[in-house]
């Protein structure tokens, strides 16, 4: 399997991030949450990719929300691409059908769920080599997802008739996947972080895991301290 997995994220200082985690906890707080979230989910990834053995490979990708945010030194390390312009619908099918270009598999996740280790990215593949049609779902606690991952393509049609944020977002999607007769297999539940509220279920995900990779550890440090 030749998968690509890429992360949609923002780039610190041409788009505002976390606006509502900082209208509860001040934006200067969500900022540094950003900030750390991103930073551990550099090195999970790249551990993810550094445990792939031949012939599999895994290339990891940031979509990035700004046209020049690609440039930009904070991705510097990464291979960047821009998600184009449109809601969030058109921008995951845009990145997926230049991603398909060159992989035969494609996992997309958020920055939201920090908590995310090597072993689920695996565990995502896996079930994509075992079930070769089958797209895989991770699934949200507040009705999104977090991680979705696919052999092929889906339609435009598709993701850009989900209204997303929303409690019912990931039953849109399957609902639409089900009406074209799209298997999925599906991962655990994990939260994710909006609010202030959220912090404190994501330090006890944090520290329910035997290990933790340093980023997720200077997370966990963060989060006891506030």
């Amino acid at each position: 399997m030749n998968t690509a997995i890429v992360v949609f994220a923002k780039t610190l200082g041409l788009s505002p991030v976390k606006t509502r985690l900082g209208s509860d906890i001040g934006t200067e707080a969500a900022q540094t949450f950003y900030k750390l979230s991103v930073q551990a989910l550099k090195e999970v990834l790249n551990m993810a990719k550094a445990e792939i053995k031949p012939p599999n490979s895994l290339e990891i990708y940031w979509a990035l929300a700004e046209e020049s945010g690609p440039q930009h030194i904070d991705w510097k390390d990464c291979k960047a691409l821009w998600t184009g312009d449109g809601d969030l619908g058109l921008r995951l099918y845009n990145v997926t059908q230049t991603l398909f270009e060159k992989h035969t598999h494609v996992i997309m996740i958020g920055t939201d769920s920090p908590q995310i280790d090597t072993a689920l990215i695996h565990e995502a593949i896996m079930e994509m080599e075992s079930n070769p049609n089958d797209c895989v779902v991770g699934p949200c606690l507040d009705g999104g997802f977090y991680l979705f991952g696919s052999p092929y393509q889906l339609g435009k049609d598709i993701w850009t008739g989900v209204a997303y944020s929303q409690e019912d977002t990931l039953k849109q999607l399957l609902s639409k996947m089900d009406s074209a007769d799209m298997k999925y297999q599906t991962l655990q539940a994990l939260s994710d972080v909006d609010h202030g509220r959220d912090l404190e279920v994501l330090r006890e995900a944090l520290e329910g895991k035997v290990v933790l990779c340093e980023g997720q550890l200077s997370l966990m440090a963060w989060l006891m301290g506030n």
